[in-house]
């Protein structure tokens, strides 16, 4: 059908352009089921110079298929686009006064958080590395590495960890302590006691009250300097 007049058509109905198409359908309906030749006012109708049956179908046709195209009867006002929420993390806030704002990459909501977050992970890790120095005289170890044990200086003689005779009274005082009582030749730790002639250890009693870091209660021969394993 050319140049379909659908004004007609809504005359013909008694509707408006912006009806609805189930109205458009309902009104149909009963508009032809009035002309049906059993109704009484089939006659006035078609005597009254109402719109053919033909037309009023042809017509009605059109405007159904124009709806199912465009989402809308001929004549009504197109719907408005619809328009989603509007966040309120899409608002930006003003940048504080001397602070050079970056303006963010324009690839939608998703990548400008990816690109914020990134941002964010830098800044966070510059700050830890410029304000965590490492310690003076320290050496950093890599990640993952294990840190190798400090070998002892071979040529730095090592502490005995015994009392041995010919010992002299600074080597004692380091390996025993200081005594309760001290004189030249009689260093007492409570019923414990050493003894010295001319600097050096001579003799010894380690009670078990109070025991003395040495191998026996009394020296034997094999305490002597000479014997005291490295």
């Amino acid at each position: 059908m050319k140049n379909p007049d659908y004004n007609r058509l809504y005359l013909e109905l008694d509707l408006r352009p912006d009806c609805s198409v189930d109205d458009l359908r309902h009104a149909y309906r009963r508009h032809v089921a009035g002309l049906h030749p059993d109704r009484g006012d089939h006659d006035r109708r078609r005597d009254g110079g109402s719109l053919p049956l033909s037309d009023l179908n042809a017509l009605y046709d059109e405007a159904t298929r124009f709806h199912k195209r465009y989402g809308r009867l001929p004549g009504a006002p197109q719907p408005l686009p619809a328009r989603g929420p509007v966040h309120a993390a899409a608002a930006a806030a003003p940048a504080p006064s001397g602070v050079a704002v970056t303006p963010a990459p324009t690839t939608g909501g998703s990548g400008r958080r990816v690109w914020l977050a990134l941002v964010l992970v830098a800044t966070v890790a510059a700050a830890l590395v410029l304000g965590s120095p490492e310690p003076a005289g320290t050496t950093a170890t890599p990640e993952g590495a294990t840190a190798m044990p400090v070998a002892p200086d071979p040529t730095s003689p090592a502490r005995p960890s015994h009392l041995a005779l010919g010992m002299d009274a600074d080597t004692v005082l380091a390996i025993q302590g200081a005594p309760m009582r001290r004189s030249d030749v009689e260093w007492t730790y409570g019923p414990s006691w050493l003894r010295f002639e001319r600097g050096k250890l001579v003799d010894w009693y380690s009670s078990r009250l109070r025991p003395l870091r040495t191998r026996g209660a009394r020296p034997t021969p094999a305490d002597g300097l000479a014997e005291e394993a490295p």
